[in-house]
This record gives structure tokens, sequence and C-alpha cells, in this order.
């Protein structure tokens, strides 16, 4: 009887590790990857001694930092940032066009540790590579 009593709690034991690993497997790493494929955060341009910070709850992309023109510092540049559904590295929204005084549709694509913004017909526009 005694030894029942040591296998059904070692069977219990047993069952509530497996399950603190499913739970373990099933929703906290999809989200850890999830988050490293995100576009959140801080990336500075490639060209240009300026950051651009992706707040991805507002769906805006602002200016950062701007060693040339630092009078463009906390600038709204990019905004309606959504996901795409379909692929896990891209995201649509709207960047200024500072020629033209409008916000023109954009694909927003990142690729490892660099994020390339495309204009409608496709024509990278801007580069970004992480910063900070």
């Amino acid at each position: 009887m005694l030894h029942h009593y040591h296998v059904i709690r070692f069977l219990k034991v047993y069952m509530a590790r497996l399950t603190l690993y499913c739970l373990l497997v099933f929703f906290v790493l999809p989200t850890m990857s999830h988050a490293s494929s995100s576009i959140a955060g801080i990336w500075q341009h490639v060209d240009k001694p300026a950051f651009i910070e992706f707040d991805l709850d507002k769906g805006i992309g602002t200016v950062k930092t701007h060693q040339t023109h630092p009078q463009n510092e906390g600038q709204l540049v990019i905004r309606k940032i959504t996901k795409a559904s379909q692929q896990d590295n891209l995201w649509l929204g709207e960047i200024y066009d500072a020629s033209r005084g409008i916000f023109v549709a954009i694909s927003i694509k990142k690729e490892q540790r660099k994020v390339f913004v495309y204009d409608a017909l496709g024509k990278q526009i801007l580069a970004l590579k992480r910063g900070r």
C-alpha cells in the first residue's frame, strides 16, 4: 500500500512538471520569437546621423534624435503601422513625404538586424539598422 502511495505521488509531481513544460513551450516561446521579429524600438538611419523609434502600440515611428537637424526630434514620420497578416517580417503604414506635404503608403520589411521601407511601387526609400 505504501508503495502505491509513492507511485501516485511521483506521477502527480511528474504530471505537474509536464504541464508546466507544455505551457512554457506553447505560450512563452512563441512570444519570445515574436518579440525578436518585431520592429519596435530604436533604429539608426544607415546614411544619416539620425535615429527613428517605432512604437507599435501607437502604430507610429518618430525621430528620436537627429544630429544634423535637431529640430526634427520628436517629429512623426511614419504612422498607421500595422502588422501584415501574411508575413512575420512585414508591416504596412504611411510615411510623411515632405516634398509633397502628405503621408503616402509604405511597406516595412525586417531582415535580420535591418529594416527597409518601400514605397507603393516597391522602391526602397529608407534603410535602418538596429541602434542603441
